[in-house]
């Protein structure tokens, strides 16, 4: 993956948030850059994080297994195999405490398809 490039939009007391300057994927949806923030504590510096959050979106993209199971789990049976194909990311929230304390908030839903 590329260097993800940020761009200030806000801040407060305690972090400083920024929407990347080009497209992400989460979940191997694409997001465009106002639909995802990045909100990086003061006490850090976004250089240091950067490798982190490459890594992290990385990891986002490929974990269709991972959401696939917490949800079969969540709900107690095994979900289609298109289920995946049929979910919409709307946004993306990460956020970056310390180097070792980051996470994500991913706001998505599923789209049914009735087959008559």
């Amino acid at each position: 993956m590329k260097e993800l490039l940020l761009e200030k939009f806000d801040e407060d007391g305690r972090f400083i948030y920024y929407h990347p300057t080009a497209s992400v994927k989460i979940f191997d949806f694409e997001l465009e850059k106002s639909e995802c923030d990045i909100n990086i504590c003061k006490k850090l510096d976004r250089i240091e994080v950067a490798p982190i959050l490459t890594n992290y979106l990385e990891w986002l993209t490929l974990c269709k297994d991972k959401v696939s199971d917490y949800f079969s789990s969540k709900l107690g049976e095994r979900l289609p195999e298109d289920w995946f194909e049929n979910i919409e990311v709307y946004s993306a929230s990460l956020t970056f405490i310390t180097l070792e304390d980051f996470g994500a908030a991913i706001n998505f839903g599923e789209s049914i398809f009735l087959t008559i």
